[in-house]
Formats: C-alpha cells, structure tokens, sequence
C-alpha cells in the first residue's frame, strides 16, 4: 500500500514511498501554498486517485489513508472520514453519525464521581486553568484493528475546537463500541478516553423519548417519529482504564499506569477524569429489521475469545438470574403464607372465586392476561422513572454494602500479629515442561484460612470476611538463568505498601532524614530484606450464655488454620503462569504452646517443593541446627529455633510515647536476625553466619535432586494484656478494613483465575471447547435477559408491538375456545404436513432439474426467511439490552449518585484513624505554593490534605491519597532549626493582599534538606490555630 505524508496546513502530500524532498520556497499555510495544492488537483493523475485504486475504501466507512505525522508511525493506518459521499443501504442495524465539536482538558484529574457538567464542582477540583498543549482525537470502534480516524492536531491550547465534520459508520451489530481518545501529539499518548457502546446510545434515546413527555400507544407505534435525530452530548475522558472494548473498559478496578502522558505513573485512580468532549451523536436503526413483510435476519456479532473474566461475568448473571427467581418464590410464598393476612386473604378469596366462576374452555386466556397486567405495571415504572432508578439503586446498593460491610466486619478487637517471612535462594529449580534452566521467582501469599474445605470457608466467610480470600505479600525479583537462584531483591504488595503506610508511617521517616541525636527505630519492622505483613488473630463463633445467641470470641494463635504459601513461578513461561511447585507454612507451626508468652518460634532450613495444591500435613526443613548443635522438630516436621523477644513498645522516635505516633518497632533482633542486614540474633550470629550455614546445608544437600527453597519465617506476637489501647484498636480496625477491600478489588479483577494457580494450565488444554462452552453461554444469556426486558419495557418501542401482539392474541383467546386453538394445532402438525410432503414428492418426481441447479436452489432457500414471524420475533430480542448492556449503560451514572455516600463512609473511617491511630493535632486541606511549570518562572496555589502529627507536617495530594495509603506529597520535621517564618518580599509581591493575612511560612527539616514552604489557610481563625500548635510542637524540649 502506498504511504504518504501529509502537511495539515497546506495538505501538501510527499510521498513515502519514494522518500521525496523537496525544498518548498512556499511559506507553509500562506496564500501560495493552498493555490499550488488546489493546481496540483487539476492534473490527471494524484494521490487520492491512486489511493482508490490501490486501496478501495472500505464500505461503511468513507475515509482517506494519512501518514501519523506526529508520531511518525506509518504503520496506524489512521484514517479521516468524509461527509459530503453518498451512502448505500446499511447492511448492519443501523447508521451513526459521530461529529466532534470541542474539548477541555483539566489542569488536573477529577474523581470518576464527579459530575463534569456541575462547572463549580468542577473548577474547585479541577482548577481554573486548563492543560495547555498539541492534541487530536482518535476514534476506534470494535473489529476496527489497527484502523482509526484522527482529526488534524490543534495547538497550543486546553480547549481544542474540531473541524467538525461528519464521521459516518454503518453499525454491524448490536454490541458495536466507538472508543473515542484525545491523544497528546507530543507523546502521542492517551490524556483520556471514553467508550460509547450502541446499546447505550438507543438507551439514552429510549430515557429521552419518555423523559419528554409526549408518549402514547400511538407514538410508540409509529416507528419514525421515535427517531430523535443529531443529540449533542458531553463525555467524560477517563484514564486509569484498559485501552480496550467491552468489559475491559467498564472494569473500573483495573488501572492503566502507563496510559497517562504527564509522568504521574503509580497515581492514577481508576476511572479519574481528565476533561470533556463534546460530540454530536446521530444514530438511526434499520427499521426493515422490524417492520419489514420479509425482515432480514439481525446481524449476529462475532464471537469473543476465551477470557476468563468474561466466564466470570457469565457466572455472574447466571446468579443474578437465579436470584431473580428465588425472589419471585419468597413473594409467592409471603402471599400464602399469611404473614400478612390482609394480602393473603384477598389472594385466597380471588383464587376460590376464579376457579368456580371462570369458563375453563377459555383458560389459555389466564397466562396472557397475567402477561398483560405484568406488562402494564411495568410500563407504570418506566414512564415515572422507576425502570433507571432501579438499575442506578442497584449498582449503587452494591458498592454501599460493600463499604459498610467492611466498616462494620470489626465487632470483636482482635489483636495484631506480624509475619516476617525471608526467601533467601533456590536449589535443583527446572521448568515445569521442559526440566531445563529458566528465570524463577518466588511469591508470599498470606491464606487465612488455608486448611479450610470451601464449605467450612464459606461458613466462616459470614462472621469473618476476611476468611474467604489470599492477600499477596510480595515477590522476589528474578536472578538470571539458572537452576540455583539467589534472590536479593524484594518487592512488596501494594496492599503491604498501603498497611505499611497506615500502621507505621515507616515510609515518612528514615535515618537520613531525622534530627541529629534522633533515635528513629520508627519502621523497623517493615525491613526491607524481608516480607512483613500483619495478620489478625483467628476468631471463632459460640453461644452467648445470657440469651443462647451467637456470639464471637477470639481463639488461640496456636489453633490458627492459616499457612503462608510460598510459590516459585517461571517468568519465562509467564503466559501460562508456570508455578513449578510451593511451600506452606502453618501459622500454628510459627506460634509454641504457651500462646500467652512473648516468645515465638523460626522457621530457617531448606524447604522442598511440593506439589501445588497438594494436600500434606508436614513441612518438611533440612539440617536446621540450634545454636547448641541440636535440632529441634515439631509433632508437624518442623524445625524451630527459640527467640527470646523483648519490649516492642520502646524506641519510639527520641523516647516519645506509642500516642504521638502510629505502631512501629524494631524486631530484627528479635525474629533472629535473619531479616536484617548486620542484624543480630539472641546468640549474636550475623546474616554472614547464616550465609556459612547456608553454604554447609547446600554441600549436604549435593547428593539431593528435588528442588528447594531457602526460606526463614517467624511470627511476632503482640503483648499479653488486659488492656488495650485505642492505638492498638484502631490499628485492628484498620488492617480487616484493607484486607477486605483489597480482597474485594482483587475478586473483581483477577476473577477465577486467582481461585487456583492450575486453573489457566487446565484451560490452555481445553482448546476451542472452552470457548465455544464461553460463548454459548453468553448467547444464551444474553437471549433470556433480552426476552425478559422485552416486558419490563427497556425498550418501549419494540415492548409496544409485543404488547399490541399479545393483546390481539388474548382478545382471539376470549373469544374462541382454547380447546378449538389447540386442535387447530395439531391438525396442522399431523394433516397439514403430510399434505405438504405429498406435494413436494410430487413436484421433485416431475422436475428434471441438474444439480447445479438444486444446489443454487438450496443456498437460495436457506439465505431466505423461513418463518417472517420468527425472524421478527428474533429482531425484537436482538434489539432489546440485556442486563449487562443496562448495567454498562447507567454504570457510571450510578458511580456519581453513589459516590456522596461513599465520601461520607470514607471521611467517617479516615477521621478515626486520624484520631486513634495517628492521634493528629491537626488536619485538614491547605493550600501549597508552587511553581506552575519546569522554568520555576510562575507559581500557583495547589490544594492538599495535610496532617500536623507529633513533630511533623505531612501532606498529600488529595484526602483520597490518604485513605488509599499513597505515599505522601512530602513532609517537614520540626527537628533542630524548624518553626514559622514571615513572609519574604518577594512572596508579599506574588501574592494578593487578601491572602496576606491567610498566609503560613513553615520551615524545618524536609526529605532531603532543609525545606520552606507557604500554606494558605481558608479563614484567619484556622491560620490562627495551625500557628499555635506549630509553635507548641516547636517548643517542645524533646525535639532539641
């Protein structure tokens, strides 16, 4: 194919395939330019001509063939439609029309709540600037590959306008999607994205014509007037979403780090909004589909490959349909079952009363007008309103109880515990398939329930939420090619990111940064060469004495039927996720009998690779040798060494007391040593000692093939006490809190692969059956919950001809016998077939037609309609949204309606881990001055959430940062020369005179080196009181 560049100024093509220059005296865009271009169309032969010949357009899209001048990427076949071309008949559902008018892109993101068309809400999250910059739009839709349209790129500017012209398609099927991106011309990367699907748009069109007003049985009918025509809508860019169709883009848990272009990778929020679009939305149905003597059948869309997220979403609905049946069930068992015996009674006085008075000779009457009444009482619903509130309500009442039901899944404290679990090295690794050398790493996995069946686990799950899910630890890095690896590098779990953060703030302090003299042993326990993770002690349901009810107790460390699964997985054969084999570690094992006691057990050897999911009991380690040459094994198999563990309550930051400061301690010393670089045991043995041990087991364990695995765990119990701190509570609180909804994000988002490592194995030798089970599935799904809407009216025009259908048909059934309808019946299928096969023998006897000619009469017959009746009754189902088309239609709609109450959930849990955990004096939002670009030439208020803990300023970019445990913006510590300061000349200059008297200049220790900035409070009074308690924190001794 022919590729050229194109100049989108002068439209002054060169060709790329001869590799043209030519040095044009002509100034580009002037006067001259456009002349010689409008000549060079004149001659006989161009590029456009050669184009149509080479590369015929494509039908249903009208579009020339550019190169991607920016990028400079010839091979994206970006195309641009043209509007003025006439058009055939659509062979598809229908045509859209798509005109892109204008845009705006925020100076920053927005939460995926927020309603872009509230402009106050807008610009004080947003800000007032927009983004400067070079940017176009790329359009895509389902089935396009590497095709897409780009409009010309629009400089330097926040709010592009477009050319405006008309972009048509012809829509294939049903589950058609348009992706529409607003791309930076100068990365060429996404800034956002937004995804109109056609079911969505007919739905829009479908609220609209009842939002209007002007509906009756008549105007429904009349399928041409139900055409609304060119709407204008306004759409949400968003980032944070798989670059993808369907299902990909609606997973708002899923982010996309690296589809942002203003390097804030690892602080996109899923779903956030980067600004708006504008576009013209024209979309026309075939009405032939409907309406038609001899309808065509709909196009049917083509198959989905096999994901395991989309069985999932199949599972889901074959739940939900279930759930709408045992729904129906309770309602009809609370009408006989006189609970209520009003209802009841007139139920049972209209059941009597039918039977002995109705004509049974009329009884296929009965299931029509029990349609009928149906029908009518859901068209009441739809007209008010109702059918788009209940779908919003639902998704909403969803994510609602999901966050109260991880706000209240704390009804008993249960004390905290930490895991420290180190993976040294490996021994004897081969790949699963080949038995050859590869690139291993190993991955911690915390199962609180490991040892439970799934029935018992689904039993437990109801008092304890945590219990029905694994919580990634970390991993290792990988070290190379090699049947012997020794992993030094470690990456932690965002979720043991985030707890660490909230516990222990370990991530705010460091040696470098503190005062001179300052003792910051704050954060030890979140040692960098080894994987912590805090675990909640085990609870267990009994009967209260007092009233025989059911109650929660904790149960014993020891009784713990958690494990820590360690596995090692080839990252060479990462698609299929090849995990050659794991180790698990009972809790119970890490824990001795007394349970009461500070004292803990370590677990350090070679550990053998078992089987995974192989059911064993005894974990079996190699040669672990105590510190008197004697070894130590357990009832299970293993080896423990004995560590003595002192006060974890000491050594806070200069001695301050545990309320000044999150949870944090040293225990590296205390587990052993094996955890800590240079760090000692109780017998005074440094890692280099266990190195020696290390080295000694490998030469015994020359002669030994089966793989292994260097590992060394404990467990640090809390203290054995009646009372317990607010800190301590708080602290329980805040770790079920995270484990639940991390495990929630991670059930919808990994889906059913995360249920068993062999699942994605078991699949890849399925072959096509598995996705031919997928998509027989879904279209059979699709069909039911197509048929039901059909009569809650989802889509009034076409619930309208079913409605007017069934009425004639029960107006026949009133008047003519049922029993004379079913003999008509049978009639047909025994006399009037056998009649038609006479014929048909008949006429196939008396024809002397050739093969060929049979054959082109078979292919003619079945590419016509057998049944017209079947093939509108097929239409109307294919038109009609299924329940996931409604769901992805008011799916984001109900995020925004839901997300003022999960602000009010989320600001309840974040003030009371301010309160009992970080015991903040002060927090609230601030405004920070900085500088607005690289240059450092012009500065800007930027809004921040900031805390004043103990002896130190801390603030993040939004209160949301906090509650997701992000690392924070920065910090000040009031260490050394640290307090307030006035404001510079040149401050007084830059700043307005209202906001003189609002201003805070703090200085102290930052991250790196000293530090000053400017905080603008909202009112006098708040400046006020930051003040004094700066100066109180400022004039504490300790910090001397």
């Amino acid at each position: 194919h022919v590729k050229a560049y194109r100049c989108e100024i002068c439209d002054i093509d060169c060709c790329g395939e001869c590799q043209l220059r030519a040095n044009l005296q002509l100034p580009c865009g002037s006067t001259k330019a456009k002349q010689a271009v409008n000549e060079s169309f004149q001659t006989k032969y161009s590029i456009s001509k050669i184009l149509s010949v080479v590369a015929p357009e494509q039908k249903g899209i009208h579009h020339e063939d550019h190169g991607d001048k920016e990028s400079g990427n010839l091979d994206n076949q970006v195309t641009t439609v043209a509007s003025s071309q006439s058009r055939q008949t659509s062979s598809g559902i229908g045509t859209i029309h798509l005109r892109l008018v204008r845009a705006s892109i925020f100076e920053k993101p927005i939460p995926p709540e927020s309603d872009i068309n509230d402009s106050d809400d807008v610009k004080s999250r947003a800000g007032s600037k927009g983004r400067a910059g070079d940017y176009y739009v790329r359009v895509s839709w389902t089935g396009s590959g590497r095709k897409s349209f780009r409009t010309e790129t629009i400089y330097e500017t926040s709010k592009p306008h477009f050319d405006g012209k008309d972009m048509v398609f012809d829509i294939a099927h049903y589950c058609m999607e348009f992706r529409i991106e607003l791309i930076d011309a100068s990365t060429d990367k996404p800034i956002g994205s937004t995804l109109i699907t056609t079911q969505g748009l007919l739905q829009d069109q479908r609220d609209a014509l009842l939002e209007s007003g002007d509906l009756s049985v008549w105007s429904l009918l009349d399928a041409k007037k139900n055409q609304l025509g060119k709407v204008k809508s306004k759409l949400a860019l968003r980032r944070g979403v798989k670059k993808a169709f369907g299902l990909d883009f609606f997973d708002a848990t899923t982010t996309d780090l690296d589809g942002n272009s203003n390097g804030d990778k690892g602080k996109v929020q899923a779903g956030e909004i980067t600004g708006w679009i504008e576009v013209d939305i024209d979309l026309k149905e075939q009405l032939n589909l409907f309406y038609s003597m001899y309808p065509s059948n709909s196009p049917i869309p083509p198959s989905e490959d096999f994901k395991m997220d989309v069985v999932q979403l199949h599972f889901a609905r074959m739940k939900a349909l279930i759930a709408d049946f045992g729904r129906v069930m309770e309602r009809y068992n609370y009408v006989t079952s006189w609970e209520n015996p009003t209802i009841s009674g007139l139920s049972f006085i209209l059941f009597v009363t039918s039977c002995l008075v109705f004509n049974t000779e009329y009884v296929g009457s009965l299931p029509l007008l029990w349609t009928l009444l149906y029908m009518i009482m859901c068209g009441q619903k739809r007209k008010s309103g109702a059918f788009k509130a209940n779908w919003v309500q639902t998704e909403r009442e969803a994510r609602r109880d999901a966050a109260q039901r991880i706000a209240k899944s704390h009804t008993i404290h249960r004390p905290l515990a930490y895991l420290n679990v180190t993976i040294h090295r490996g021994r004897n690794l081969k790949s699963s398939e080949l038995g050859m050398p590869a690139m291993f790493k190993s991955t911690v996995t915390w199962s609180p329930y490991h040892y439970m069946t799934e029935t018992k686990k689904s039993k437990v799950g109801e008092y304890d939420v945590t219990a029905m899910h694994k919580h990634t630890i970390g991993a290792t890095n990988t070290s190379g090619v090699t049947t012997n690896p020794v992993w030094n590098d470690r990456m932690k779990s965002d979720e043991a990111l985030r707890l660490k953060m909230l516990l222990s703030g370990a991530n705010l302090l460091s040696q470098e940064t503190s005062a001179s003299g300052v003792a910051t042993r704050l954060g030890n326990i979140w040692n960098e060469n080894s994987f912590v993770y805090p675990v909640l002690q085990p609870i267990k349901k009994c009967k209260s004495s007092r009233d025989g009810s059911n109650a929660l107790s904790l149960s014993p460390w020891k009784s713990s039927r958690g494990a820590i699964v360690i596995q090692v997985q080839n990252v060479l054969n990462a698609l299929f996720d090849d995990c050659i084999g794991e180790v698990v570690i009972p809790l119970s094992s890490l824990v001795n009998d007394e349970n009461r006691s500070l004292d803990g057990h370590i677990v350090r050897g070679w550990a053998y690779l078992q089987a995974v999911g192989a059911n064993y009991d005894e974990l079996e380690i190699i040669d672990d040798v105590s510190t008197d040459g004697s070894q130590m094994e357990d009832i299970i198999g293993v080896n423990y060494e004995e560590v003595s563990r002192g006060d974890i309550s000491s050594d806070f930051l200069d001695n301050e007391r545990t309320d000044n400061l999150p949870i944090g301690d040293d225990i590296d010393s205390e587990v052993g040593g094996a955890t800590g670089n240079g760090s000692r045991s109780h017998d005074g043995a440094t890692e280099d000692n266990f190195s020696h041990e290390e080295d000694r087991q490998s030469h015994d364990m020359s002669t030994d093939s089966r793989a292994a695995i260097y590992i060394s765990c404990s467990l640090t119990l809390p203290r054995a006490t009646d009372q317990v701190s607010d800190v301590e509570k708080e602290a329980s609180i805040v770790v079920a809190q995270e484990m639940i909804q991390t495990a929630s994000m991670s059930k919808e988002n990994i889906g059913m692969i995360g249920s068993s490592i062999n699942t994605i194995n078991t699949v890849r030798g399925m072959g096509g059956n598995a996705q031919w089970l997928q998509n027989t599935l879904g279209n059979l799904l699709d069909f039911v919950e197509s048929f039901r809407n059909l009569f809650t009216w989802a889509c009034p025009q076409k619930s309208m001809l079913v409605f007017s259908a069934l009425s004639m048909v029960w107006i026949v059934l009133c008047i003519i016998p049922t029993r004379f309808i079913i003999l008509s019946a049978g009639l047909y299928e025994f006399v009037g077939k056998h009649i038609m096969t006479a014929f048909s023998v008949d006429s196939s006897e008396d024809g002397n037609e050739s093969d060929d000619d049979e054959e082109n009469e078979e292919n003619s017959i079945d590419n016509q309609p057998s049944i017209p009746i079947l093939t509108h009754f097929y239409n109307l189902v294919a038109a009609v949204p299924n329940d996931e088309d409604l769901r992805r239609a008011y799916f984001w709609e109900a995020r925004r309606m839901g997300g003022v109450e999960r602000d009010d959930l989320a600001q309840s849990k974040r003030i009371s881990r301010l309160k009992s955990l970080w015991r903040a004096r002060w927090y609230g939002e601030l405004y920070l001055k900085v500088s607005a670009n690289a240059a450092g030439t012009g500065w800007e208020w930027r809004n921040i959430f900031t805390i004043l803990q103990g002896h130190r300023l801390v603030w993040w970019v939004s209160s949301h940062d906090f509650d997701r445990g992000n690392k924070p913006l920065g910090q000040i510590l009031f260490a050394g020369h640290a307090g307030l300061a006035g404001l510079s000349p040149l401050d007084l200059r830059q700043m307005q005179k209202n906001e003189f008297s609002r201003a805070i200049s703090v200085f102290g220790r930052g991250e790196i080196e000293q530090q000053k900035i400017i905080l603008l409070a909202s009112s006098e009074e708040e400046k006020e009181w930051i003040e004094r308690l700066i100066t109180e924190v400022t004039l504490d001794p300790k910090i001397d």
